[in-house]
């Protein structure tokens, strides 16, 4: 399976200032074992 995703997703894991919404997206990649992960050039140029 493949999913799409943007930048709000790499950043929730990181942002401690909301400790729920961050379990929650560091619990979300620790099950993506066997799906692929693909981004946008969009979204690489906005991560810049």
């Amino acid at each position: 399976m493949k999913i799409y995703i943007e930048t709000s997703v790499p950043n929730a894991y990181l942002d401690s200032t909301k400790p729920e919404r961050q379990q929650e997206t560091q619990t979300f990649w620790k099950r993506l074992s066997g799906y692929q992960v693909y981004i946008s050039d969009f979204v690489v140029k906005e991560i810049q």
